[in-house]
């Protein structure tokens, strides 16, 4: 979301958004699709290779990606009305909808001494002395949450998903997702969590992504379970900073794995990051990393997404299609993008 989902005003997406990056999780494949024509072109053979090889699999295909077409040209309005129906639910532990620092895990806190974020060494050497962990370039872990709330978050959004038929996947690579957009807990909590924390991290750590701009976010709870959905395939973030936080421990393996940059795939030299995902703790990146994340072998996991946007970065290239964003507006959950003057008043933050 780019701003206060209470106070509506314009927002934008790249027309990107309505017709490509759509994933095929059967074969493991995004594509994008203009036409019929187009798309057998573009990726018949491609999905041949990949085992669909019938014109029944086919067919199956085709009309899996018509159909996700027409679900992203409704999803704004579908979501803006999920979200008035919404606004009533009623939280079973309304504490947790503002940030409140017995939230925060205390090394956390010690690393966000003010002290500790006057330049980039001094704050890596803070991380470092709390728990936290420099994987690779621009790949960090570090304790966050407490389990005691990361218990409360999990138990609330498994109400919400009972209170609620009305919801909208905020993404098409796991179906088991939870719009924290949707269900009101981003223009409070997380929003307080970005503006009094996390802009301060990346300001330092990601300057060179707009890490000093950050100005909308979007965020929503994925799972994943041994039986259903093991894993996460390879993909890139429609952000410029992301964090993946873990919310429980009732799980083995499922390790998240970063590997070269979109658009820099042929820095070969670059070796892949494996990170192992721990109860409370977050793993920070450059959205645009292809990373994926390994299926876990029990249990169930789950993981909050935030994606940190700056329209600074994105105005001058979308970062789905590579290309200057050709400017679409929509009722409410825009990707981050500004118009002219909206770009002062067109944020959560």
């Amino acid at each position: 979301m780019s701003q206060p989902l209470t106070a509506l005003r314009t927002e934008y997406v790249c027309s990107c958004f309505f017709n490509r990056q759509i994933f095929i999780k059967k074969y493991g494949l995004h594509v994008t699709y203009e036409d019929d024509n187009q798309f057998e072109k573009d990726f018949r053979q491609s999905l041949r290779f990949r085992g669909c090889s019938t014109e029944k699999q086919y067919s199956e295909v085709l009309l899996q990606v018509k159909t996700e077409v027409e679900r992203r040209k409704s999803y704004h309005s579908t979501f803006l009305s999920n979200f008035m129906r919404n606004k009533e639910y009623r939280y079973i532990h309304p504490e947790i909808i503002q940030l409140q620092t017995r939230f925060l895990d205390q090394r956390f806190l010690d690393m966000m001494q003010e002290n500790n974020l006057q330049d980039t060494d001094t704050l890596l050497q803070a991380l470092a002395a709390n728990g936290g962990h420099v994987h690779g370039p621009q790949v960090y872990s570090f304790p966050i949450f407490t389990k005691d709330f990361c218990q409360l978050l999990i138990e609330e959004i498994s109400n919400f998903k009972q209170s609620t038929q009305e919801r909208s996947l905020p993404n098409t690579m796991n179906f088991e997702g939870v719009s924290l957009d949707e269900m009101g807990f981003s223009c409070t909590f997380l929003t307080s969590l970005i503006k009094n924390y996390f802009q301060s991290i990346t300001k330092l750590l990601f300057s060179n992504w707009g890490g000093g701009a950050i100005d909308s976010f979007k965020s929503f709870v994925v799972q994943y379970d041994k039986d259903k959905h093991p894993s996460l395939s390879k993909h890139f973030d429609n952000g410029e900073v992301s964090m993946s936080i873990c919310l429980n421990s009732e799980f083995e393996a499922g390790d998240l794995q970063l590997e070269q940059v979109f658009g820099q795939e042929e820095d070969l030299d670059m070796e892949p990051v494996v990170v192992k995902q721990q109860m409370g703790h977050c793993i920070m990146h450059r959205s645009r990393q292809f990373h994926f994340a390994h299926p876990i072998t029990s249990g169930v996991r789950t993981n909050m997404i935030v994606w940190m946007r700056s329209s600074s970065i994105r105005n001058q290239m979308c970062p789905m299609c590579g290309q200057t964003p050709d400017i679409q507006e929509v009722q409410i959950a825009g990707d981050g993008f500004t118009l002219g003057q909206d770009s002062a008043a067109c944020s959560c933050l």
